[in-house]
């Protein structure tokens, strides 16, 4: 079965790269140019690292284009069994974790 993510993507050859041929420094190389590979390149970058991507096939391609996951904030059922468990104060801790996620 396909990917929804990949189903309409129009497969197309890479272009030439020239930093493939060139000699490339970095502060931190990111493997993996999926969901959390990109979000991972960024906060790097915003924290002032020199970064560099590193995809083996096209951005997405890989994991993050063949899940069905979803990024989800609010989530009632388990928020109800933390506050239940742990206390509102605890609660409010995991909704600002995945807030900064």
């Amino acid at each position: 079965m396909t990917s929804l993510w990949l189903a309409d993507r129009i497969d197309r050859p890479s272009p030439p790269n020239p930093l493939v041929e060139a000699d490339r420094t970095a502060d931190v190389a990111v493997v993996g140019a999926g969901l959390t590979g990109l979000i991972t390149a960024v906060l790097l970058a915003r924290a002032g690292k020199d970064v560099v991507v590193l995809e083996a096939h096209s951005a997405g391609a890989g994991a993050t284009g063949n899940t069905t996951a979803k990024i989800s904030l609010l989530q009632g059922t388990k928020m109800s069994k933390i506050v239940g468990k742990h206390g509102p104060k605890i609660a409010e801790q995991y909704v600002q974790g995945n807030r900064e996620g």
